[in-house]
């Protein structure tokens, strides 16, 4: 590895804001040839930490094979945002790109509205009251990646009926039915919710997973409380950046070198 790249990769390492903010300074297609040379996971950081438009821009110019990988690898909520600032024809080449499981999570995050409660849920294992805890628990084993804690309770409508805990759950006996468990008066967020309104909610003291609804009371998935986490994070991170603005004439001449180092890489 020659020097140049030493530099920049022990660069992003220590100091990504810095280097997102430089690497925003330099032309589109400088930006995407440096991007050809980095890991998934540099990439990915980076991408981040950019203005959305201008990762959005840069991202397009990759190649096929790059934009498989980052979109492949990377957070739900990163292919969320460059995507939604896509016009129809690239989203959609785009969507073909990714595994049916990673397309399905994504088409669900961009049909709701931005920066609402919708587009953070995950999906909500549920059933309707009638089955056994026996049944519920064989359910929950086929579908483990998306169980949070919470099995929801629906009727024949899908609408929410109530909702039972794994300690209930694991405790009952197993015959017992959902109905006879269930705890029916629970918190639940509409799906267009804005989600800054349900950060501190009350109902987070108790709820590990609140239930997510659409206007006809129909469960469409369920808000794990660590989501909330990573929203207030990725809500505090720009003030962070605050910190690395280049006022002075100092701050200037260090973002230029770092700027010039991250090109000399991409050529």
């Amino acid at each position: 590895m020659d020097s140049n790249k030493t530099v920049v990769w022990d660069f992003i390492e220590k100091h990504p804001f810095s280097a997102a903010k430089a690497l925003e300074t330099l032309d589109d297609d400088a930006v995407a040839a440096f991007f050809q040379e980095l890991t998934i996971t540099q990439g990915m950081r980076l991408l981040e930490l950019m203005n959305a438009g201008k990762a959005t821009k840069c991202f397009l110019m990759l190649s096929p094979k790059k934009k498989k990988e980052l979109l492949e690898h990377s957070d739900a909520a990163l292919v969320e945002s460059l995507l939604r600032l896509m016009d129809e024809p690239n989203r959609k080449s785009l969507m073909l790109l990714l595994s049916v499981d990673k397309a399905t999570q994504i088409k669900r995050r961009l049909e709701q509205i931005p920066n609402s409660v919708g587009v953070f849920m995950s999906p909500a294992i549920s059933s309707s009251k009638s089955i056994t805890v026996r049944e519920a628990i064989q359910i929950i084993k086929g579908n483990k990646e998306y169980f949070d804690s919470v099995f929801y309770v629906v009727n024949l409508e899908g609408e929410l009926e109530g909702m039972v805990g794994l300690k209930e759950l694991m405790l009952a006996d197993k015959t017992d039915t959902l109905g006879e468990l269930m705890h029916t008066n629970i918190p639940r967020f509409l799906a267009d919710t804005p989600i800054k309104n349900v950060l501190n909610h009350p109902a987070w003291l108790e709820y590990n997973a609140i239930a997510i609804i659409d206007k006809s009371e129909r469960l469409l998935g369920s808000l794990p409380f660590i989501r909330t986490k990573e929203v207030a994070y990725r809500a505090a991170r720009p003030q962070a950046s605050e910190l690395i603005k280049t006022g002075s004439a100092l701050g200037e001449l260090y973002l230029i070198g770092i700027a010039g180092l991250l090109q000399a890489v991409g050529k």
